[in-house]
């Protein structure tokens, strides 16, 4: 090469060499002060993340409470898991337990309900063709009494007094429950009362749940049988009236031709109905069958229009008027129309069938005639 050339080409590379270095100490510079800033800058975080280390510490170190209150955790989870599913079995069983006891008392509703259909059905039931104006029905009754004696014998007076509101509480009274009350809440009160106590607390000692809820869903209805007469029941008729309506029941569906006896029919009846009902009976009744009568009411023995009279006679001591031929009760018979006299000194003898009529069962001729001038306006 031309030492020229070769002399300019080592002057460039010297000048590029020196330019070079100073382009790289400027560089150099600015790359390490960008170097130790980045580094400073890290420090920084790295202090933050140490202090966030720091902080964290006692956490970390308590790890192991950690873990246990996360099984603890867990535990409670699980026993809630169960309670959820007890509870849910425990729902179920009620609603079954619910279904049953509505089930029962459906029952019970559906056998009361069978009493009232019995009661209408009676009505249309035909029995023997009578001219009397009585009739036999049927009429459903509650046995408040051993309702009352049951309910007594198995929860105790405690319990008695906070069943159904405490309707049970006044036991003394006969309408301590109406029977439109003893409905299906009213059992269903005493059957929670069993189910839902401890035993102990309600039921005496005797009565386990089983027993009690046997004789609690008992049949406290009844049908009774009644006769009607008039639009009265016989337990509401007057003790005469009562008598009345047995002897025409007695006598009206017995078809036996034998003789009747009857003592004082008449007895606790006033004269209307005498008139009205009883001699009417006897007058159509005698025409089958032979009616013997003890009375003390002419309205029977003059009414009835007897066939045969029998006057009785006590002879009382010391008593002229009383006397007797040889005994001292006698009797003496005849129709009603007979005046004979037969014995003038004897009580009997001395007066007709007629006579001793009127004077026995009238109080006598004057008693007769006085109450007849009464009668002024008759």
């Amino acid at each position: 090469m031309d030492p020229e050339i070769a002399k300019k080409v080592r002057d460039v590379d010297q000048t590029i060499s020196e330019e070079a270095k100073q382009v790289w100490q400027k560089s150099k510079t600015k790359i390490i002060d960008f170097i130790s800033d980045r580094l400073n800058a890290r420090q920084v975080e790295y202090a933050g993340v140490l202090k966030i280390i720091n902080g964290l510490k006692p956490m970390i170190d308590n790890n192991a409470e950690i873990k246990k209150i996360e099984g603890d955790l867990r535990t409670e989870e699980d026993q809630l898991r169960k309670i959820n599913d007890e509870y849910e079995i425990l729902k179920n069983l009620r609603k079954a337990l619910d279904d049953l006891i509505n089930s029962i008392l459906s029952l019970t509703t559906s056998r009361e309900a069978e009493y009232d259909l019995f009661e209408s059905e009676f009505k249309s039931i035909q029995f023997k063709d009578t001219d009397e104006n009585f009739k036999i029905v049927a009429i459903k009754r509650r046995r408040r009494s051993l309702f009352k004696e049951t309910i007594t014998k198995i929860f105790t007076q405690s319990a008695l007094k906070s069943i159904y509101n405490g309707v049970f509480k006044d036991l003394d009274n006969e309408q301590f429950i109406l029977e439109s009350e003893f409905n299906e809440d009213c059992k269903k009160a005493y059957i929670n009362a069993v189910l839902e106590n401890d035993t102990q607390k309600v039921l005496l000692s005797k009565y386990d749940k089983n027993h009690a809820l046997q004789e609690l869903l008992g049949d406290f209805d009844n049908i009774i049988y009644t006769i009607e007469m008039d639009g009265d029941q016989i337990e509401n008729m007057s003790p005469g009236k009562k008598a009345l309506v047995l002897l025409k029941l007695l006598i009206s569906h017995d078809e036996s031709k034998c003789p009747i006896l009857l003592d004082q029919p008449e007895d606790d009846l006033d004269n209307l109905s005498i008139v009205s009902d009883l001699v009417s009976f006897i007058r159509d009744r005698k025409k089958d069958r032979q009616i013997i009568l003890v009375t003390h009411n002419a309205n029977l023995v003059l009414g009835c229009d007897a066939e045969e009279i029998i006057v009785a006679n006590q002879q009382i001591e010391n008593n002229a008027q009383t006397n007797n031929k040889s005994f001292r009760f006698e009797y003496r018979s005849g129709a009603i129309e007979n005046i004979t006299i037969i014995e003038e000194d004897t009580f009997l003898g001395s007066r007709g069938i007629q006579q001793h009529i009127c004077n026995i069962l009238e109080g006598g001729k004057e008693a007769f005639l006085a109450r007849k001038n009464k009668y002024t306006n008759i």
